[in-house]
């Protein structure tokens, strides 16, 4: 649902004359937008970030990690530890998101 509702301000901000830009936001990384001369971001508004969002996104880019190893991966036992290693991690992340943590 939020999610849904930051795509929705990008298009309001879009719909009003505004332009997005090849920036990312440092707080979020969500894209950049310019209305009226002034840049802002619609996802976060630049606010800081929580520190479960931080975790949220560092298991993420860890579960990215892991699956791109798995797919070269040979020997089994490797492949095992790899696959029970990146079950736990989407857990904490679906637990993360349960919580409402993006």
């Amino acid at each position: 649902m939020e999610e849904e509702e930051e795509i929705n301000r990008m298009v309001r901000v879009l719909l009003s004359g505004g332009k997005m830009l090849s920036k990312r936001c440092e707080k979020c990384g969500a894209p950049m937008f310019e209305l009226k001369g002034k840049e802002l971001c619609v996802a976060c508004h630049g606010r800081e970030r929580s520190g479960l969002e931080v975790v949220s996104d560092k298991l993420l880019s860890k579960a990215i990690e892991i699956s791109e190893k798995i797919e070269g991966e040979e020997d089994p036992k490797k492949l095992i530890t790899d696959l029970e290693v990146l079950k736990e991690i989407l857990e904490l992340i679906k637990h993360l998101r349960e919580m409402g943590v993006r």
